[in-house]
């Protein structure tokens, strides 16, 4: 982000070097750089947008690597603020603020340098053209991060909202009931009330039998407390927090990415979630 600006700005070539040469080396391995990163990760590495992710997570995690070069023995824990209001849009104007003095400096450095022959220093040869490509490209991934700020409103999805069909064998009966919620202990299932003290077991998808004993009683169901051995326990780890047995995103959709990103110019919310 800052080496286009020193040249704009300050006449300081950071490229000097024949355009032939540039693309032969250097394209040749970007290229197959991001075509290995994108086999590798499945999909989830797509130009642009991950150097938005990464631009966006350098300052947090600078500072935690200066913070742990300083004071390797800890340091004061101090609670961070989680989630946030989901209900409307809210905006990270502090980020917001960097990203868009860095997209100002850079949009005034592009005009300066094409407008005004005093900013068009000829030193750099035809490395002006990689600086020229290089602006321009930092100026789309500035614009991304400025509106990756834009944090529209959403809502989360429960099992509440879309209920499993499970089995719960208990007093020597083997019953279909309705999945309400499901934590790594705890289950709440509606369809028939037990007694409270009842043990049983639950068989889950993806985890399978699981024991659990009834802890409480609902208008439609009972609380389960569930005592999943360690097998189920990384089981249900991993269907409440991954999918594909990876955690985080594992498949990118292009036309979804496009359309978020036009969500947040209207700052409109539409049916995302």
């Amino acid at each position: 982000m800052i080496y286009p600006l020193l040249y704009w700005f300050f006449n300081i070539t950071v490229v000097d070097a024949r355009l032939p040469d540039v693309i032969s080396y250097f394209g040749t391995y970007y290229l197959w750089t991001l075509l290995v990163l994108n086999l590798l990760s499945r999909g989830t590495v797509v130009p642009l947008l991950n150097d938005v992710s990464q631009l966006i997570g350098a300052w947090p995690i600078t500072r935690a690597a200066v913070t742990g070069l300083l004071w390797p023995n800890g340091h004061p824990f101090s609670v961070t603020a989680k989630g946030g209001d989901r209900s409307k849009v809210v905006v990270q104007w502090r980020m917001m603020r960097f990203f868009g003095s860095l997209l100002a400096l850079t949009l005034i450095g592009l005009v300066l340098g094409l407008v005004f022959d005093r900013f068009a220093f000829n030193d750099a040869g035809e490395g002006k053209w990689v600086i020229l490509f290089w602006t321009i490209y930092n100026l789309f991934v500035l614009i991304i991060c400025s509106v990756a700020c834009v944090e529209l409103p959403r809502r989360e999805r429960h099992v509440a909202d879309r209920p499993e069909r499970v089995s719960f064998a208990a007093a020597g009966k083997d019953r279909p009931v309705w999945l309400a919620s499901l934590t790594m202990d705890s289950a709440r299932l509606r369809g028939h009330r037990y007694e409270i003290g009842t043990e049983g077991v639950v068989t889950l998808d993806e985890v399978g039998p699981v024991r659990a004993e009834v802890k409480s009683q609902t208008e439609d169901g009972v609380r389960l407390a569930l005592r999943p051995d360690l097998d189920q326990r990384e089981a249900l780890m991993l269907r409440l927090h991954a999918t594909d047995n990876t955690p985080g995103i594992v498949a990118v959709r292009l036309s979804e990415m496009v359309s978020d990103i036009a969500r947040r110019f209207s700052f409109h919310s539409g049916s995302g979630h």
